[in-house]
């Protein structure tokens, strides 16, 4: 399959790709146009191999064709499902207008405005409900603001379609601001338990969208994925009028009841919320149908589009760090209490990296002397605390924070770069394992994501960017030991424990 940016400028079918217009965990997204009935479309690249064999292809053929069926004002329409030359696409409307996400950068919205998109988004799910269809990825980056004040719902079904990507959020990931953003905030808890999603599990999406769009916040900001996922299961969140007092108390009340942890105390259908909510907007003129309004909603859509892709190129044109800069790796935050993973992620990422002609890795003589300095044992384990101050005391540049967490039977990597000096955060990275045999090939895209986030030239990544299992071991185990043994011959001086851990 090319690469992304490789598609534009060619053709799909009898699409001619334009721009590259948005990317995640379900796939890049294009602007293109039908030159058959001239008109622009969106199209959808499917990640490599997630349509494993043309059994898998077929039935994701007869799905789209069911969701094409769909035909609502709120839901963006599918055209259709093609292939070409082993690359997997889906067609659907293209639609002007800037997503949710973007709209709340600027805060919380009024509640008038509130009520009326939490009503286009009820009739949408609704339609698609009484269809059988379940969304099970609703968040704000998946709702879609027209000029014209119009919510559409993007990637319907799209989760459950695609067979690898589960319910327990694969497109979770930890942003350059380190706050998770992605599919897992706005999961309900009975998907975070691995149990069948429902109607009413995108009924609790609404309600942490109605919460976001009334407070600026999501209900639920634990940092840490697997503290976010227990509190969403297990604490109540905060009503949204002690975070933003002027929010309608009858609109919080909509919002807590949505939020609710069992499914049978929410509301039961998308029809019942919208009902709700067209309560508390009686005598209220939807903004879609103010016509007068939408030359105005078009410059400040395009205003905001503008500032946010000013934003995205100034950031991104300015280096994260040289190559003479010198980089602290700390040791791994283990969330899943499995001790194979203690040290191990740590010794396979540095081999991962100390193949980058860009990142200079602090070594771990140099590390064990320093922490002698502070009085600290040489074997003690590098903390972001302790890491950092060692970075401080070398003069390196940043602290590379590595984490893995577990969710249901699956594994969550995560990796941030963090300026010593002042804390700020340089770039992250995600990746996600389906199970324990594949950590260390997510350990692997998260270090190729890292280097190029952090200034490495794409050409550079890609040529020194060895699989884990050529320059390590594809065995936890086997690397365990080998950690083990390398940090007994190197930062303890002790050869023959050392000479006996790398014969296991």
């Amino acid at each position: 399959m090319a690469a992304p940016s490789q598609f534009v400028g060619h053709t799909l079918g009898h699409y001619r790709v334009i721009e590259q217009i948005g990317a995640g965990g379900m796939g890049v997204v294009y602007r293109a146009h039908d030159e058959q009935l001239d008109r622009d479309v969106a199209i959808k690249l499917l990640p490599p191999g997630m349509l494993a064999d043309e059994l898998t292809r077929k039935r994701f053929r007869k799905e789209a064709t069911t969701l094409a069926k769909l035909s609502h004002p709120n839901i963006a329409t599918v055209h259709e499902f093609g292939s070409q030359n082993e690359t997997d696409y889906l067609v659907t409307e293209y639609i002007a207008g800037i997503s949710l996400d973007a709209e709340l950068t600027a805060g919380a919205l009024e509640t008038e405005q509130i009520v009326d998109l939490g009503i286009q988004l009820a009739q949408g799910l609704a339609a698609a409900h009484e269809h059988g269809i379940i969304h099970r990825d609703l968040k704000p980056a998946n709702l879609r603001l027209s000029s014209d004040g119009r919510l559409k719902i993007l990637d319907f079904g799209l989760a459950q379609l695609l067979p690898h990507a589960s319910n327990l959020g694969l497109t979770a990931t930890l942003t350059q601001s380190q706050k998770i953003t992605g599919t897992l905030p706005y999961m309900a808890p009975e998907q975070l338990r691995g149990e069948p999603a429902d109607a009413r599990s995108d009924i609790w999406a609404v309600g942490a969208v109605l919460y976001e769009m009334a407070t600026g916040h999501r209900p639920f900001e634990e940092r840490v994925p697997t503290a976010l996922a227990g509190d969403i299961i297990h604490k109540p969140p905060l009503p949204p009028r002690k975070i933003r007092s002027r929010t309608s108390p009858k609109l919080e009340a909509v919002i807590l009841r949505c939020l609710q942890k069992e499914q049978a105390k929410r509301y039961q259908s998308a029809r019942e919320l919208q009902s709700e909510l067209e309560r508390l907007g009686i005598g209220r003129t939807p903004i879609a149908a103010r016509w007068w309004l939408w030359p105005i909603i078009a410059i400040t859509a395009s205003i905001v589009v503008l500032l946010v892709a000013g934003a995205i190129l100034y950031f991104h044109a300015r280096p994260k760090l040289t190559d003479k800069d010198t980089v602290v790796l700390a040791d791994f935050a283990n969330a899943t209490g499995d001790p194979v993973f203690d040290g191990t992620l740590r010794h396979g990422l540095s081999a991962q990296l100390e193949q980058s002609p860009f990142l200079n890795l602090l070594s771990d003589q140099r590390i064990a002397e320093t922490l002698s300095l502070m009085a600290r044992p040489k074997e003690a384990r590098l903390t972001h605390e302790l890491a950092a101050e060692v970075c401080q005391r070398t003069a390196s540049a940043a602290v590379l924070d590595g984490s893995i967490a577990q969710i249901g039977t699956q594994y969550l990597v995560t990796l941030k770069a963090v300026n010593c000096s002042n804390g700020e955060s340089l770039a992250s990275a995600e990746a996600q394992a389906s199970d324990k045999n594949h950590v260390l090939d997510a350990l692997g895209k998260v270090a190729s994501e890292i280097r190029s986030k952090l200034g490495e030239s794409l050409a550079s990544v890609q040529k020194y960017d060895a699989p884990a299992e050529n320059v390590t071991t594809a065995s936890l185990e086997a690397l365990k030991a080998y950690s083990l043994g390398y940090q007994a011959m190197v930062v303890k001086s002790d050869p023959p424990a050392a000479v006996s851990l790398f014969q296991r």
